[in-house]
């Protein structure tokens, strides 16, 4: 279990470094006037795919072990345990999907405002 708690910091690390690597390079491109539209996508798009990807797995899996904790029976406590354990990487997933979903949409608006 300490193997995969070290592999899902690892992966939250790297989502933290496509942020900030992300923002630096966006916001290059935004004060770029050729490429304003490339920048805002780059500001949005992997920057809310990495905060959300981040925010709903480790969200989740603390969620999940809180009601383990909670729960009444051995049987119940043993189902949240399993949970919290696959919220981690499924939640990972569906944040980065929804984050992307949600700065892609976002993208699209502001760059047809802007036109």
């Amino acid at each position: 279990m300490l193997l995969l708690f070290v592999i899902f910091g690892l992966a939250s690390l790297a989502a933290a470094g496509i942020l900030l690597l992300s923002l630096a390079v966006g916001a290059w491109l935004f004060w770029t006037r050729r490429s304003r539209t490339l920048g805002i996508f780059l500001l949005l798009v992997p920057t809310l795919a990495a905060v959300s990807a981040v925010a709903l797995s480790w969200g989740a899996g603390f969620w999940f072990n809180s009601l383990s904790q909670k729960a009444a029976t051995l049987d119940a406590s043993r189902r949240y345990d399993v949970l919290a354990f696959w919220a981690w990487p499924v939640g990972f997933v569906a944040g980065g999907i929804g984050g992307a979903a949600l700065g892609l949409v976002i993208t699209t608006l502001v760059a047809r405002r802007n036109r």
